[in-house]
């Protein structure tokens, strides 16, 4: 269902898995397990829709992360889960305000920058880049084909450079790979259902999908942080 989400609008992978895996495995490996599971659907995605990509944005967000990711890492290492959850909260609950109040701003290379530090950081302190993208990329009011490839090929850049700097710096999970594995029939059908989904949304109803999910996540991060002890 989380690649389904992801293939639909762009949106929505880590969003649901990062919070289920930090309930079933230590910090390093679910973050690990998000960032190989999400390298795999960017790749084959993207081998269907670069053309769709808008390539100075795609510049423009990389050069901004090369800061934020390494910044990230050291956020990562002093982080506990609870720590990562509230993280997750804080930057989810940021992204909806501005789409529920339907925040309009115009799109500029310094804006872009940031974004792509913003976006960069949290790829790899709490492994979900996608929050800042979308929050701004619905306020500019960008086409859902151009938001869904540009982000789908700056998350290969973000978690390929993150799992790079996690293998560095906290160590390889090889048990992963095989975890990885046999879930790979789920992304594959997540893959043919998102593609009808996107195929089917109205402007309109992408939006709400978006909203939706932020509401969703931020809300059982919130309940899970608020429910249990330091």
């Amino acid at each position: 269902m989380a690649t389904a989400l992801q293939i639909s609008n762009g949106f929505g992978f880590s969003l649901l898995v990062v919070p289920a895996l930090l309930t079933l495995f230590p910090k390093r490996d679910a973050l690990e397990l998000n960032i190989v599971l999400s390298l795999v659907i960017s790749l084959v995605m993207l081998a269907q829709t670069h053309t769709d990509v808008d390539r100075p944005l795609l510049r423009h967000l990389v050069v901004g992360s090369v800061l934020g990711l390494p910044l990230g890492i050291l956020a990562f290492l002093s982080l506990s889960v609870r720590d990562i959850k509230i993280g997750l909260a804080v930057a989810i609950l940021a992204a909806t305000v501005p789409l529920l109040s339907r925040v309009r701003v115009s799109r500029t290379r310094v804006r872009d920058l940031g974004v792509g530090f913003l976006s960069g950081f949290l790829g790899t302190s709490v492994g979900v880049p996608g929050p800042p993208l979308l929050a701004y990329m619905t306020g500019t009011g960008e086409q859902k084909a151009l938001v869904r490839s540009t982000t789908l090929a700056f998350y290969l850049v973000v978690y390929g450079v993150a799992i790079g700097l996690q293998v560095l710096t906290a160590g390889a999970a090889p048990h992963l790979v095989a975890l990885s594995a046999l879930m790979l029939p789920g992304l594959a059908a997540g893959v043919a259902l998102g593609q009808k989904i996107f195929g089917q949304l109205s402007p309109a109803a992408f939006r709400v999908l978006q909203l939706g999910i932020l509401t969703a996540t931020g809300g059982y991060l919130l309940y899970t942080v608020l429910g249990t002890r330091p």
